[in-house]
């Protein structure tokens, strides 16, 4: 029984769900940033969907107050809902629900079956002689839908392995029976017969339709015969907790941090915000000393209605390891590769950064169609709030400075312009170019740079990517260039 079919047991017409598929472009950095969002605390407690304006948002969140927040806009533009304008879906956990639920399935000795209480680790951990009910989420089959309704509602949950991490996911397994009454696991047969009057409240359903792998994993959310729609808050990023949020081009923290000590005793990132006066300065801390402080202030998108002031800190090795690692490891940077997330002309990709009411400091990207990030795992031990700090420093960034001279543009012969337009043109239909380019045009994105198109400029960005990331330049590659320089 998929998630679908469960979550809509005993409704009919307009009380069933209607499902919205995820682009499928989108894919790589929802799952990336559901892995960074789980290595954190995988038992969440709290989903708000929202749709307004026909974009969809929504946010988990879980009991140590980690958050993952998705926007995806126009998405609901031309689907037909159940429910008109704008709305709200809150969906809480309820452990109590959840066992009493399995406890009027499973009575031991009398219809307990092993391979229904199946795990689904988070950690890609191998099959263990003790746990023989250990199932891996299949990635070919992982459906990729939600599901909207006047009753309950459904989030896909996908993540790439994360190494290390405990826990699982095992309230709700169901499978596909092949025929009525027959092949039925127990909580199968329980909900086929229950299900159109059991209250399910935010649990995690597994489906698999044969064999061992679970073909689907979602997060559910169904009440019988009652109502879980609301109006829609004034803003979707108010669905993530935020004391505040900032909007800037990739590579601003980055730039912010490069003092940071980036080997054992490791710096700190430290954020201090006021968001009665919307002031936010990042700093960097290299054991008590004080060495880079830089004022976002005026990128601020999002401020809570709520007056907030704080200080919120992170090492490096986590800014490292969720954002800027390109080690085959969940990070911001490893599914940037695609063109979803190029900067286009009309359609910049911006990263944005903030920190929950909780105060955990929050990271992700946005461009015009989709907006995701997630926390990261905040200090307990951040230094002390500092209102002279972040008002020195805020003050200190509006000030006015002399400006600088500017040298006149270089006036360039039509006959110049010429020869360089036909160069490029032929550099175009060159295959050894157009390879260098588009690695050279990444290394530019990523370090927020105009992208080059001279032929030096080009390969020395390919040579110094590559490099870096471990590869290596061909004597072909070299020849070419030779050649074509």
């Amino acid at each position: 029984m998929n998630t679908n079919t469960l979550i809509n047991l005993g409704c009919t017409g307009d009380r069933k769900t209607t499902t919205v598929e995820m682009p499928e472009q989108f894919r790589s950095a929802y799952r990336n940033m559901m892995s960074i969002f789980l290595k954190q605390d995988h038992n969440i407690e709290k989903v708000y969907i929202q749709v307004k304006d026909n974009n969809l948002s929504f946010a988990l969140h879980a009991k140590i107050g980690n958050v993952l927040f998705v926007k995806l806009n126009e998405l609901t533009k031309k689907t037909r809902l159940p429910i008109e304008g704008d709305f709200l879906l809150e969906g809480t956990s309820d452990p109590e629900s959840k066992s009493l639920l399995r406890k009027r399935i499973y009575t031991p000795g009398i219809n307990a079956n092993s391979n229904e209480q199946s795990d689904i680790p988070i950690s890609p951990m191998g099959r263990s002689g003790y746990s023989h009910n250990t199932r891996r989420v299949n990635s070919i089959t992982q459906m990729y839908n939600l599901e909207l309704g006047l009753t309950a509602f459904a989030i896909p949950l996908a993540w790439r392995p994360i190494k290390g991490v405990y826990g699982s996911f095992r309230d709700i397994v169901t499978n596909e029976p092949s025929t009525p009454r027959q092949n039925h696991q127990p909580m199968t047969s329980y909900l086929l017969e229950h299900g159109a009057t059991t209250n399910l409240p935010l649990t995690s359903h597994a489906y698999y339709a044969s064999g061992y792998d679970v073909n689907s994993l979602s997060l559910i959310h169904s009440i019988k015969n009652e109502s879980i729609v609301k109006d829609a808050l004034p803003n979707d990023y108010d669905l993530a907790n935020l004391a505040f949020l900032c909007e800037m081009p990739r590579g601003t923290i980055r730039k912010a941090i490069t003092k940071i000590k980036k080997s054992k005793p490791f710096g700190k990132l430290n954020v201090l915000y006021d968001t009665t006066n919307g002031k936010v300065v990042v700093r960097v801390l290299n054991g008590i000393s004080e060495v880079q402080t830089t004022s976002i202030s005026n990128n601020v998108i999002y401020t809570s209605p709520d007056n907030i002031s704080g200080s919120s800190s992170i090492t490096y090795p986590t800014w490292f390891d969720s954002v800027q690692t390109q080690r085959n490891t969940p990070s911001v940077y490893n599914f940037t590769g695609g063109s979803f997330w190029v900067d286009q002309e009309g359609n910049p990709v911006n990263e944005v950064f903030g920190v929950t009411k909780s105060g955990t400091i929050i990271y992700g990207l946005k461009n015009n169609t989709a907006t995701i990030m997630t926390s990261l795992s905040t200090l307990e031990t951040s230094p002390t709030f500092d209102k002279d700090a972040l008002d020195k420093t805020a003050v200190a960034v509006t000030k006015k400075r002399k400006a600088k001279s500017v040298k006149a543009p270089m006036v360039l012969s039509e006959e110049e312009i010429l020869a360089q337009v036909m160069a490029q043109a032929m550099l175009r239909d060159e295959p050894f170019y157009a390879k260098w380019k588009e690695v050279s045009d990444r290394y530019c994105t990523d370090r927020n740079e105009p992208k080059v198109t001279d032929v030096q400029k080009v390969f020395l960005n390919y040579f110094l990517q590559t490099t870096n990331s471990g590869g290596i330049v061909s004597d072909e590659d070299r020849t070419e260039f030779e050649r074509l320089n």
